[in-house]
């Protein structure tokens, strides 16, 4: 009988580790939905980027960042692109449009309003009594929800007459002018067939 004991005692005690694996496993709950972050996301055109994020929500109600574990989606790629959350205004001078996104059979989406750009100037040294030399260029626009001299990262063109453009990062321009006549022209979004367009502004120089 001995043996039987052994053997019933030894069937038990797995019959136990089993039940323990089983319950360790069970933390590992479900989805129960994805979600972004953002109840509404309101952009910029002339900003170089804004992150969104994306959670998800467990069955046991735990949460955790699925913003690089998601797929994302533009409505409009004309007004925007998307990539792992970083949402980067394309061509267009505002608009409305969506953000989806997707994992599995689950989904979300928002909508999205571009502000737009109704003004610009230009910021720069005083050059003409300054000489010749490397000068840093900035723009600053006013929008349609009465926001003023937001600084413009994207969606400018500089040309030149008379001077270099050196470098051009996040829309600002280091320009080297030289003795003469010289322009800087800024351009933005080059909308001359628009209802309404936003003319360039021309900088004029002339350095002795």
């Amino acid at each position: 009988m001995k043996p039987l004991k052994l053997l019933s005692l030894a069937l038990v005690a797995l019959s136990f580790s089993a039940c323990q694996e089983a319950t360790t496993n069970a933390t590992l709950v479900d989805i129960q939905s994805i979600a972004i972050s953002e109840k509404s996301i309101a952009l910029y055109p002339t900003d170089k980027s804004f992150q969104a994020s994306a959670t998800v929500t467990y069955k046991d109600n735990t949460t955790v960042d699925a913003t690089q574990k998601v797929d994302w989606l533009s409505s409009n790629l004309s007004l925007f692109g998307v990539s792992s959350g970083e949402l980067k205004p394309s061509l267009l001078n505002g608009g409305d449009g969506n953000v989806t996104i997707a994992y599995k059979k689950y989904g979300d989406a928002v909508a999205l309003h571009m502000h737009k750009l109704t003004a610009f100037h230009l910021e720069y040294p005083d050059i003409n009594s300054s000489g010749t030399g490397s000068y840093i260029f900035k723009a600053y626009g006013d929008f349609d929800n009465n926001e003023t001299n937001r600084s413009i990262a994207s969606n400018i063109v500089w040309t030149l007459n008379g001077a270099v453009v050196s470098d051009v990062t996040d829309g600002v321009a280091t320009i080297i002018l030289s003795a003469g006549d010289a322009n800087v022209t800024a351009t933005m979004f080059n909308e001359t067939n628009s209802s309404s367009p936003i003319a360039p502004v021309t900088a004029l120089f002339t350095i002795n």
